[in-house]
């Protein structure tokens, strides 16, 4: 098949088959006085008027159209690798799980993991550090405690 097509309106102009649509848009403005119809299966196939009937029997896009309209009424027979067994699975994917989820405050609260308060007022965020002090002097605490 040719990469290469002709336009409707003048043969002398030849393109890729790809900018057809847009070169057509613009020959349809400056070939107004050529009475031209556009095939209902191709949209780039522009045919003149006492054409038409002969050009809807015989056109090559014809087919594809014809397998979109008849697709529903074709058989459902299925083919042996089209069918596939549905396999039963026992496991719950919406139970809960068995284990507990984890919980990243209380994993923090045991470990020498430093935080730091966005936000808050001075006061606030003055209180946490003492709080955080204090933590990490009870964890090194026990720490040297189990390290005896």
């Amino acid at each position: 098949m040719s990469k290469f097509v002709k336009c409707p309106f003048d043969p002398t102009h030849v393109m890729l088959a790809n900018r057809l649509p847009i070169h057509l848009i613009k020959c349809t403005r400056n070939n107004t006085q050529v009475e031209m119809l556009r095939c209902v299966f191709n949209t780039t196939h522009l045919i003149k008027a006492q054409e038409f009937q002969s050009h809807l029997l015989s056109c090559e896009s014809r087919p594809d159209f014809d397998r979109f309209v008849i697709a529903d009424a074709l058989p459902a027979e299925l083919s042996a690798a089209d069918q596939i067994d549905i396999i039963q699975c026992k496991e719950d994917w919406d139970a809960e799980p068995v284990v507990e989820s984890y919980k990243p405050e209380s994993h923090i609260t045991n470990k020498l993991i430093m935080r730091r308060l966005t936000g808050g007022s001075a006061s606030v965020r003055r209180e946490f550090r003492e709080s955080e002090r204090k933590r990490f002097q009870n964890i090194t605490e026990v720490n040297q405690d189990e390290s005896m």
